[in-house]
C-alpha cells in the first residue's frame, strides 16, 4: 500500500491537518494510548456503466476527494473497537467471524466479514483499535460501506505488518458486504475505493481488468446531488436488477449476461417476456448497450475528445431512466426524476446528467460548465436544500497510509 502525506493527499492542508489531530486526541482519550499509523480511504463514483459489474461488464469508475480516515494502533486482543466521530462506537469480537444474519445491514457484519476474508486468505490478524472520522456520506451512492470496508481491511493487516496489495483488499471488502453485510454488490465500489483515480473495469473475465483512464475536465465540474431520499433502506429494489438480470442468463443456461449476446436476448424476447417478465427483457436490453457506452466514454476520454464522453454520459442516463428504471419505484416520491429534469434544464444541452449509482433514492451525477457551476449548485441547493449539491473532484490515489 502506498504511503502520502497529507500535503500530496489534499488541497485544503489546515483543515485535513486538524481533522487528523482531533482524531489522535480523540484517540487518546477513547484508548488511553497513542496511535501509530493513520490510513484514508476515498469514496468513489460511477462514471458509466450502470448496474453492470455484477452481470460481467465494464463500468468506468473514479475515486473523489471526499474520504474515511482512521488513526489506530495494534491492540492485540483479538478484537476491533472503533471509536467514531458522530456515530455509534463499536467493538468487534474476532474469535468468531462466521456471518450472523441478524448484523445484515450493520457495519459490525463489515468489520467481521473482513477479518473473515483475511483469516480465509491465511493473514494474521490480533486486532485493532481506532478513531473514524467518515466524510462519505452513507446512502449517496459513494460507496460509503465499501470505503469502510477498505480501511478496516488495511488497518488489520498493517497491525501485523503484513503487505495486502489494494487489490486483495478490495476483494476482501467485497467479500465482505457481499457475505455478511446481506448487499448483491459487484466490486465496483470496493476497487474503486482501493485503487484511485479515473479506471474501466473489465469484470468479464476470471480476472478483473483495470485500466486506467486519462481524464481532463479542467472546463467541467463533477457534482454530485443527493436530492432528498437515502437508499439505504432498498436494497430490495437494488437486489430485483440483479436477479432479474441473472433470470435473464440463466433463461439460456448462462451463469452472467456476460456469457450471452444482445442478439440473443432479442432473438428469444417473447419468450423471456412471459418467463421473467417485461422489465427484467428491458434491463438486459440495458445491460449491453450500457457496456458499449463505457468502452465509447472511455475512446473519446483517451482521445481527448469530451463531447463524446459526455454523449455517451448522456445516454447512459437516459437508459438508466427508461429502461434499467432504477430511478423511481411504487408509492415513492420522484426526487431523482426531479433532480435529473431540473439539471438537464439549468445545462440546457451542456455537460452531461444521469442516476448515479444504485439509484432509486440517492443520487445523480452531473458534469457541468465551470462557467455555468455558481449557478447551478446555487439552484440545485434551492430546490433540494442547502448542501444538496457537492462539487467534487477525482482524486488520484486509492487506499493509502497517511504519513505526518
Amino acid at each position: 500500500m502506498q504511503k502520502q502525506t497529507i500535503k500530496q493527499l489534499y488541497a485544503n492542508i489546515d483543515h485535513q491537518t486538524a481533522r487528523y489531530n482531533a482524531l489522535r486526541e480523540q484517540f487518546r482519550v477513547a484508548f488511553a494510548a497513542e496511535p501509530t499509523a493513520a490510513f484514508s480511504v476515498p469514496g468513489r463514483v460511477e462514471i458509466c456503466g450502470n448496474h453492470t459489474d455484477h452481470q460481467g461488464g465494464v463500468v468506468m469508475g473514479a475515486s473523489v476527494n471526499l474520504d474515511i480516515v482512521a488513526v489506530c494502533k495494534p491492540n492485540n486482543d483479538n478484537a476491533v473497537r472503533l471509536s467514531q466521530v458522530g456515530r455509534e462506537n463499536i467493538s468487534v469480537s474476532l474469535a468468531d467471524t462466521t456471518p450472523r444474519p441478524e448484523d445484515n445491514g450493520r457495519a459490525q457484519a463489515l468489520v467481521r466479514g473482513v477479518a473473515d476474508g483475511l483469516k480465509q486468505r491465511g493473514y494474521a490478524i490480533s486486532g485493532v483499535s481506532a478513531t473514524i472520522d467518515n466524510e462519505v456520506p452513507g446512502g449517496a451512492g459513494l460507496s460509503s460501506s465499501a470505503a469502510f470496508s477498505v480501511l478496516i481491511g488495511a488497518m488489520l493487516s498493517a497491525c501485523e505488518g503484513q503487505a495486502v496489495s489494494t487489490r486483495e483488499l478490495a476483494e476482501i471488502a467485497h467479500y465482505a458486504e457481499r457475505e455478511h453485510f446481506g448487499k448483491p454488490c459487484g466490486m465496483l465500489d470496493q476497487l474503486a475505493c482501493a485503487t484511485g483515480g479515473m479506471q474501466m473495469l473489465d469484470f468479464g473475465g476470471g480476472q478483473i481488468d483495470l485500466t486506467a483512464i486519462p481524464a481532463d475536465f479542467s472546463d467541467y465540474s463533477l457534482c454530485i446531488t443527493t436530492p432528498g431520499g437515502d437508499h439505504t433502506d432498498l436494497t430490495d429494489e437494488y437486489s430485483a436488477i440483479v436477479a432479474e438480470m441473472f433470470a435473464v442468463a440463466a433463461h439460456f443456461e448462462a451463469k452472467k449476461l456476460s456469457e450471452i449476446s444482445l442478439q440473443q436476448v432479442i432473438a428469444a424476447a417473447p419468450a423471456l417476456r412471459e418467463k421473467c417478465g417485461d422489465r427484467a427483457v428491458l434491463r438486459a436490453v440495458h445491460y449491453f448497450n450500457e457496456c458499449t457506452r463505457v468502452h465509447r466514454a472511455a475512446d473519446g476520454l483517451k482521445c481527448g475528445n469530451i463531447d463524446v464522453f459526455l454523449a455517451q454520459l448522456k445516454l447512459s442516463g437516459d437508459s438508466s431512466h427508461k429502461y434499467l428504471q432504477n430511478v423511481t419505484y411504487i408509492n415513492q416520491p420522484q426526487n431523482l426524476a426531479t433532480a435529473l429534469l431540473l439539471s438537464e434544464t439549468l445545462l440546457d444541452g451542456c455537460g452531461a446528467t444521469r442516476v448515479h449509482g444504485g439509484g432509486f433514492e440517492g443520487t445523480i451525477l452531473a458534469f457541468v460548465p465551470s462557467d455555468r457551476l455558481d449557478d447551478y449548485v446555487t439552484a440545485m441547493n434551492a430546490a433540494f436544500g442547502k448542501g444538496a449539491c457537492n462539487p467534487l473532484q477525482v482524486r488520484e490515489f486509492g487506499a493509502v497510509q497517511v504519513d505526518g
